[in-house]
């Protein structure tokens, strides 16, 4: 590969990158779940007026799915939702999922 292709070929995936977090940051993610039924949490989580996508489909040393998530109205929502649907526990003070 010559050097002016590979400028370019490192330019698009530069630009790709910066497009990808720049869409995230619109969707403003602002919690982290793990979640076995990945998908039916994203679905329940759309329905409900969320952001949510899988993050990862596996999580640490091969555990559950990560979900991101956040709404558009801000970090209430999302503190009621953990609250109701995930963990009964969770404390605003104490917000382990907050990513």
């Amino acid at each position: 590969m010559s050097v002016d292709k590979y400028v370019k070929f490192i330019s698009e995936q530069q630009k790709s990158m910066v497009n990808a977090g720049l869409a995230e940051a619109a969707e403003n993610y602002t919690h982290e779940l793990d979640a076995t039924a990945a998908k039916g949490m994203v679905a329940h989580l759309k329905k409900h007026g969320f952001h949510a996508k899988i993050h990862k489909a596996a999580g640490s040393a091969g555990g559950a799915s990560v979900v991101r998530l956040g709404h558009p109205d801000g970090e209430k929502h999302v503190h009621s939702y953990i609250k109701q649907y995930y963990d009964d526990d969770h404390s605003k003070r104490n917000d382990m999922y907050k990513i």
